[in-house]
């Protein structure tokens, strides 16, 4: 059994006579949404809930992607930056598609954390059709003004947006509130779960860890 099942249930160990069985089984999951959103905050408490589940983080796979390889380097120096840009989504998401599909092909006895802004929520409609847990976040109720506030106010020098500029990194919010609206039309449209983190996100991500952990079905018998 892995150690994040025995915790997460030892209430019910302690208990004379009960024996968990199944808890090798988790769902995948997949955190998609716009960035600073909450989802790699919400993925390190799920890991810490459940040790077993492994991340995959995009940013890191799609940046150790572009440092690797010059041609991308070269396009993305080029004065056409609209071109370069849309290029680089459609690689992204293409990448962020395989790593996590290539990961459940080659090890499908392991569980898979995916921490995404790339997929489109179509894509993540079909994996949660294919039994996996699907978690779209966003903030549309705040202004851009208001998310280049709280980016400004919570940012540490680990977040990439810490050495970003000021005017750039408002341009950035412009278009994160507005896909946030979108995040979260596509989401009802498909039927997944959206989680608003426009306001009060600690509780939002509190609230959101006993809901995951309800979704993650684990049998447990009484022992004759």
């Amino acid at each position: 059994m892995y150690v994040n099942i025995l915790i997460f249930f030892k209430e019910n160990l302690s208990r004379p006579g009960i024996i968990l069985i199944g808890g090798d089984n988790l769902k995948n999951i997949i955190l998609l949404g716009v960035p600073r959103a909450g989802k790699s905050t919400f993925a390190k408490m799920l890991v810490k809930e459940f040790p077993s589940y492994n991340i995959l983080q995009d940013d890191a796979i799609i940046g150790a992607y572009l440092s690797a390889s010059e041609d991308l380097q070269s396009k993305r120096q080029q004065d056409k930056e609209y071109t370069s840009i849309t290029l680089d989504m459609q690689l992204a998401r293409e990448i962020s598609k395989r790593t996590f599909e290539c990961s459940i092909k080659y090890e499908p006895t392991l569980n898979y954390l995916l921490d995404t802004k790339s997929l489109s929520v179509e894509d993540a409609h079909q994996y949660k059709q294919k039994g996996n847990i699907v978690i779209v976040f966003g903030y549309p109720r705040i202004t851009a003004e208001e998310c280049f506030h709280n980016i400004v106010k919570y940012d540490t020098e680990e977040d990439w947006t810490y050495i970003e500029p000021g005017w750039r990194l408002m341009r950035y919010c412009k278009a994160y509130t507005e896909d946030s609206k979108k995040f979260e039309k596509d989401a009802k449209k498909f039927h997944l779960k959206f989680v608003d983190t426009s306001y009060n996100r600690e509780a939002v991500l509190n609230e959101l860890l006993e809901w995951v952990k309800k979704q993650l079905t684990v049998k447990y018998i009484r022992k004759s």
